[in-house]
């Protein structure tokens, strides 16, 4: 081997490690149960499952995870990585299954096993033997290990969806959008906006756990919102907030609750919380020019203030409530709640179509405010 080609492999060598995978997967050696082949590789076959819910659920290509032990992490913990930043870590015992836990449940059976936590955070215990079998027969949701950290995995795609839709990732779904609707996407992309405005639009929706599963559609609307909205300083928030409206239910999907009247007929109810007249007159008189939009420039004081009432109320509201608001307060009250609450979806009042019936669980009060 000459000179140049030795030094050509260490260039290879150098830019291959600086590659940084967008999703990593870590796991303590007392965990390689779960992708030994000797013992089935559960971990591994099911990973498909979770890149297969992610495109359903949100339109997104979820890239490959990189999957490796760690000596240095205690042997039944993981840890996920994204783009190398810690992003969520927990533990599993292998050979148990973890119980979720109620209250009365958990006073009838009086289980005995290890301390654990849900997929959700909920309180659980990791059962083995005798245990696992009464819980199961008490009628108990049960995990095994691994069904645990996928759960966990494919949660944390979704509140980083976003930071996981790269430019170039953007650009193959385009390109599978062009095999059937090459109009669609020559006519938006570059002549009304470029490629990595359109790909931040689709980020901003992701980032509310909005699917973009329906891309064509989207680039339909937005190619016709792009030759209509007035000029901002904020275009791209200008044309997300535009494009949300445009969608009508297939925005507020995953938070409907489907009823059927006398007559068999099923309507689709929204939970909603409302702000308190007060509260959205300071949150209005604290609105403020971003580099990114409209931003809301609270003290510290008082965003505690607001986020212990919404969680107060949130406490005693239904699962799948959210907060419904005066369109020029919703992307800025949006970004200031998800610090808190990153789960909590809000809602402007006309992006709510006539169809959906909505029901007022009650008032953010301002309180303390």
């Amino acid at each position: 081997m000459n000179y140049s080609q030795s030094y050509q492999r260490l260039d290879n060598a150098i830019y291959q490690l600086l590659e940084v995978p967008p999703l990593i997967l870590e796991i303590g050696l007392g965990l390689f149960g779960l992708v030994d082949p000797a013992q089935g590789s559960e971990l591994l076959h099911r990973l498909g499952e979770v890149r297969l819910q992610i495109g359903l659920d949100l339109g997104l290509v979820m890239p490959p995870v990189l999957l490796r032990e760690n000596p240095a992490l205690p042997r039944s913990q993981w840890r996920i990585l994204l783009r190398e930043w810690g992003a969520e870590t927990g533990h599993l015992e292998m050979g148990c299954r973890l119980a979720l836990l109620n209250p009365p449940a958990q006073a009838a059976l009086e289980l005995i096993g290890q301390p654990g936590q849900g997929p959700n955070g909920e309180a659980a215990l990791w059962l083995t033997g005798y245990e696992a079998q009464r819980a199961e027969r008490a009628g108990l949701e049960m995990y095994s290990p691994a069904s645990v950290l996928l759960l966990q995995l494919q949660a944390l795609v979704k509140i980083y969806a976003h930071e996981l839709l790269s430019l170039q990732a953007f650009q193959h779904m385009l390109e599978h959008v062009r095999l059937k609707h090459p109009a669609l996407v020559e006519d938006l992309i570059p002549h009304r906006l470029p490629l990595s405005s359109v790909r931040q639009i689709m980020q901003n929706l992701l980032e509310e756990g909005v699917s973009i599963r329906d891309l064509p559609s989207l680039l339909e609307a937005l190619s016709f919102l792009a030759q209509t909205e007035s000029e901002s300083e904020s275009p791209i928030e200008v044309l997300s907030e535009a494009l949300r409206r445009s969608m009508g239910k297939s925005l507020l999907l995953p938070w409907l609750s489907s009823k059927a009247t006398p007559e068999n007929r099923p309507t689709h109810t929204l939970q909603v919380l409302v702000l308190e007249h007060s509260l959205e007159k300071t949150l209005f008189n604290q609105r403020q020019q971003g580099l990114n939009g409209t931003v809301l420039s609270l003290n510290p004081l008082l965003t505690e203030a607001l986020f212990a009432e919404i969680d107060k109320t949130l406490s005693q509201a239904p699962a799948k409530t959210v907060v419904l608001v005066k369109a020029e307060l919703r992307r800025a009250f949006k970004q200031l709640v998800s610090r808190r609450f990153p789960n909590l979806a809000v809602f402007a009042e006309g992006e709510i179509p006539r169809q959906v019936k909505i029901e007022v669980w009650g008032p953010l009060a301002a309180k303390g405010l």
